[in-house]
């Protein structure tokens, strides 16, 4: 119910409007806490603890805040791309110190694709492959959060033997 409540709160699609001879009281998610329990932020967190360890929802709130965020600056990637066999495509792109940062890639699932994320300095920040040689996945995904500002390559591989269709979006 917290992340259907983030996301009304993040796209507006609502009012609030107080009731006749009723106060409009919105209350804060924990003792002080600076976002009230209407920042899509603060339900979020309080949806974390709700989770109690479970991975599927903490996966769903984990994503409801790589949306939120904008890890890619200036704006988010959405780039479709035929990619021959056994070639690579390579991206370069900003992401923001401290903020979820998320690359997400669907392909075809005619091959095997593999996605890394590498920083400036050449260290892999992330990376997602198929675990077997010549493993088809359809998606990958990557998420990282950065110590600081700065430029990141973005890798996505076709290890299979045929060209792939496929689309790279960012947060």
């Amino acid at each position: 119910m917290m992340l259907v409540a983030a996301a009304m709160l993040s796209r507006g699609d609502f009012v609030l409007v107080p009731a006749e001879n009723a106060p409009l009281v919105l209350g804060r998610a924990r003792t002080g806490e600076e976002l009230p329990v209407t920042a899509p932020a603060a339900l979020l967190r309080e949806a974390r603890d709700w989770a109690a360890g479970d991975q599927d929802q903490l996966a769903a709130i984990e994503l409801a805040q790589a949306e939120a965020s904008k890890g890619i600056i200036p704006a988010a990637i959405v780039y479709t791309h035929d990619l021959p066999a056994e070639r690579a495509l390579t991206m370069r792109a900003r992401a923001e110190g401290g903020r979820l940062a998320l690359v997400r890639v669907r392909g075809d699932g005619d091959a095997a694709l593999e996605l890394a994320v590498i920083d400036a300095q050449g260290r892999v920040a992330c990376v997602d492959a198929p675990q077997g040689a010549g493993i088809a996945r359809r998606d990958l995904l990557c998420r990282w959060t950065p110590g600081r500002t700065e430029e990141y390559r973005i890798v996505l591989k076709n290890k299979g033997r045929v060209w792939t269709r496929a689309i790279l979006v960012s947060n």
